[in-house]
């Protein structure tokens, strides 16, 4: 099926070699979609804080939420800036960051999700109920 080479040979002119190894996205956007995720913790983190409150509950600072959402933001320029300085920020490594979040959520927040989570059990309870009853 593969061939003498072994691998699936791709011309080089071709639209995924194109997409995988030659694209990169423009500096300003990457710029921009660094800033995402520290504003995404912060609203994020300020909603949970208030709706922990409203039920009197105990919620972190908003000091220690800024000192997060700063350290994670700062982090993610400079790596940006440093990719940038040379090629670029690719293509590929976005559309892989966009499955990761796409994942993190159908796993997280769907029924699908959660009964990925829930396949499987408990095999230590398993085994004290099977030598209880024996």
């Amino acid at each position: 099926m593969l061939g003498s080479s072994g691998s699936i040979n791709l011309p080089y002119g071709s639209a995924m070699v194109d997409f995988g190894q030659l694209m990169v996205i423009p500096a300003a956007v990457s710029h921009l979609l660094a800033l995402v995720p520290g504003v995404v913790i912060l609203l994020g983190g300020l909603r949970n804080r208030t709706r922990r409150q409203a039920v009197k509950l105990s919620a972190p600072s908003v000091a220690s939420l800024l000192v997060r959402v700063v350290a994670i933001t700062v982090l993610l320029e400079v790596i940006v800036a440093y990719l940038n300085h040379g090629r670029g920020v690719p293509w590929m490594f976005g559309l892989f960051v966009a499955l990761a979040v796409a994942m993190d959520y159908a796993l997280r927040r769907t029924r699908w999700g959660r009964s990925m989570h829930a396949v499987g059990g408990n095999r230590e309870a398993a085994r004290r109920a099977a030598s209880t009853s024996a």
